[in-house]
C-alpha cells in the first residue's frame, strides 16, 4: 500500500513539474470582420525560449476554409506587448522576406484590430505565408511569453492579422476572398507533450503490474 501511495504521489509531483515548466500559450484566430463562420482560422503560439527571447509563430488552418488558392495565406500580423521596455527588437525565421515596425510609445493605426508590432509582406501576393514565425529579444534581459500575450487597450482583440487566397460564403450570402480575423483572447487548450504523456503511461503500467503481483501473493 505504502508503494502504491508513493507511485501515485511521484505521478502527481511529475504533473506539477510539468505544469511549473509549462510556458507554452496558445491562442487562435477567432473572429472576423467578413461574415464568415466556422473556423478557427489559425493558431498562434508563444513560448519562452532559450537565451531569454520568446518565440512567436502563426499557423493557418486551412481546414476552417471552404476553399484556398494558390496565393493563400497571412498578409500581416499585429500585436501587443506589456514588457515596459522600449529597445525590443524582432528576428524573422521564416518567411525572411517579411519586414516589421516597432511603436512603443503607442499603437500603430493599421487594417482593423491593430498594436505595436506590424509585420507585413513584400507586397506581392506570393509573399504571402501559412506559416509564420519569429523571436523577440531585449539587450536589458530575458522576455516571457505573457508580456505579448497582452490584449490591445483600445480594442478588445490580443491579436490581429489579413488573410487572403481563398473563397468563403459569409452568412450575408456575399463570397470573401480576403478578411481581417483577430483573437479574442481565449486560450487555447494545451496539448500534453508526448514525452510527458509516455513517461505517465509507464509509471500508470509498472503500478498495474505491481498491483497484480501484490495480488497473487495475498492469495
Amino acid at each position: 500500500m505504502k508503494i502504491m501511495c508513493s507511485c501515485a504521489i511521484a505521478a502527481m509531483a511529475l504533473l506539477a513539474t510539468v505544469e511549473a515548466r509549462a510556458t507554452t500559450l496558445t491562442y487562435s484566430f477567432d473572429q472576423n470582420n467578413s461574415n464568415l463562420t466556422g473556423g478557427p482560422w489559425a493558431n498562434i503560439t508563444l513560448d519562452d525560449a532559450k537565451e531569454g527571447k520568446v518565440h512567436i509563430t502563426v499557423d493557418l488552418l486551412q481546414a476552417g476554409y471552404d476553399s484556398t488558392g494558390s496565393n493563400f495565406g497571412l498578409k500581416d500580423f499585429y500585436f501587443n506587448e506589456n514588457t515596459g521596455l522600449t529597445n525590443l527588437s524582432l528576428e524573422f525565421s521564416y518567411p525572411s522576406t517579411w519586414t516589421y515596425k516597432y511603436s512603443p510609445g503607442s499603437e500603430l493605426g493599421g487594417v482593423g484590430p491593430y498594436g505595436k508590432f506590424e509585420l507585413v509582406t513584400s507586397g506581392s501576393g506570393s509573399d504571402r505565408t501559412g506559416y509564420l514565425d519569429f523571436y523577440l529579444s531585449s539587450p536589458t534581459g530575458p522576455l516571457s511569453a505573457a508580456a505579448f500575450a497582452v490584449t490591445s487597450p483600445n480594442t478588445a482583440y490580443m491579436f490581429a492579422g489579413q488573410i487572403g487566397g481563398f473563397s468563403e460564403v459569409g452568412t450575408d450570402g456575399k463570397t470573401y476572398e480576403s478578411a481581417q480575423f483577430a483573437s479574442s483572447g481565449r486560450p487555447v487548450p494545451p496539448v500534453p507533450e508526448p514525452g510527458t504523456v509516455t513517461l505517465l503511461g509507464a509509471g500508470c503500467f509498472a503500478l498495474a503490474v505491481y498491483a497484480k503481483r501484490r495480488k497473487s501473493l495475498d492469495t
